[in-house]
């Protein structure tokens, strides 16, 4: 090696250690304040802003023009339908709350009420929703029902619900399209909710362009005794003891706000029925 191949390697190799250096201490620079001063929050400082400004919105009617911002605090009582709701409750002849609810005490396979199983259990969650922000992603199962129950609640394309005399919220739903859905961001406060098979939907028919429904007597049949089995859990004297608490105390709840929905095939949620149940103890 010549005198001036060593000295321009001496050269290179000063350069590169002198640029390892700067990055050095460049790294070792403090972080500005506002970097490091993250606020964390507990669940009673949250800011009511954050948590009730999410947009929420089912998956099937998303639109980025239309956001719909939904604020916990401002549930009413009584039950208020999603402006996107349809009202069918005129168009069809849904049975009425039965005075004696213990035949369905045992899940929908009403043996002596209608004779044969109607409907499956899949699996259900107690306390469920138990983010601070009391909201969850809930899918919509293909050919499924869902059930939620609680102090309220509110699913985006149904609307929110809760007891006049601070009873328990029921909502009960039948998907009978073939395609699932999603509730995103919905809220539900102390409460429970559970999703299962529907044997038999055929009686739910509709044409091509979704102008000629035919709501069949059969599953109507079954989505109501889905409702009695939950009014019976929620309301009568020896239910299913994890389901006390749901009206804010420990015991069974003397009055439940009802609320139930068929998910139709164009993916509009259609009102049954609703009303509120109140116990005869």
């Amino acid at each position: 090696m010549n005198m001036k191949t060593h000295i321009l390697l001496k050269s290179i190799i000063a350069t590169l250690m002198i640029l390892s250096l700067l990055l050095l201490l460049n790294s070792c620079k403090p972080v500005p304040a506002e970097v490091n001063e993250v606020e964390a929050k507990t669940e009673d400082s949250i800011d009511e802003e954050e948590v009730n400004g999410v947009e929420a919105k089912t998956e099937d009617s998303i639109d980025e023009e239309k956001v719909i911002n939904f604020e916990v605090s401002t549930i009413e009582l009584g039950f208020n339908p999603d402006p996107d709701l349809i009202d069918i409750s005129n168009e069809v002849d849904f049975p009425d709350i039965p005075q004696n609810l213990e035949p369905y005490r045992g899940f929908i396979d009403v043996e002596g009420v209608w004779g044969e199983p109607r409907a499956g259990y899949n699996f259900g969650y107690n306390d469920a929703f138990r983010d601070v922000t009391r909201r969850a992603n809930v899918q919509i199962p293909t050919w499924k029902w869902l059930v939620f129950t609680g102090e309220e609640t509110w699913l985006p394309g149904i609307g929110s619900v809760k007891d006049l005399d601070g009873g328990a919220i029921l909502v009960a739903l039948i998907n009978v399209w073939e395609f699932p859905g999603e509730f995103l961001n919905a809220y539900l406060l102390h409460g429970f909710w559970a999703v299962g098979e529907v044997w038999n939907m055929s009686d739910m028919i509709d044409n091509k362009d979704y102008t000629n429904p035919e709501y069949g007597e059969y599953t109507l049949e079954t989505l109501a005794a889905l409702r009695n089995h939950y009014l019976n859990q929620l309301g009568s004297d020896e239910p299913n003891p994890e389901f006390r608490g749901q009206c804010g105390c420990a015991k069974q709840c003397d009055t439940i706000t009802w609320v139930v929905v068929l998910r139709w095939y164009d993916s509009s949620f259609r009102l049954v029925d609703s009303g509120q149940w109140i116990s005869n103890s």
